[in-house]
């Protein structure tokens, strides 16, 4: 059995255009084909369909890149009255 270029676009654009050539190879796998993972990504090329590179989560506390904010409260957050003194925690902001 031989798949179609039709097909593979199928399956890519059902993915929502994010399935690369290894995840198109699997559902094809999947669905009874006999296929290699380079043929599906020659066609791949071939068509110009290309799935999403997946990015990695960026650390926004990474120590060394710039000296540390002042500490104006010395880690003392107790306050005689309200609004005197606010305390939050921007890390994954």
């Amino acid at each position: 059995m031989r798949r179609t270029p039709e097909e593979i676009e199928e399956i890519f654009h059902g993915s929502g255009s994010t399935y690369g050539s290894p995840k198109v190879f699997i559902e094809l796998v999947r669905a009874g084909w006999r296929v290699s993972v380079n043929t599906v990504a020659k066609v791949m090329a071939e068509l110009g369909p290309a799935g999403r590179k997946i990015r990695g989560r960026r650390s926004l506390t990474r120590p060394g890149r710039r000296a540390a904010a002042p500490d104006f409260v010395h880690r003392d957050v107790t306050a005689e009255e309200p609004d005197l003194v606010w305390v939050g925690d921007l890390t994954e902001i």
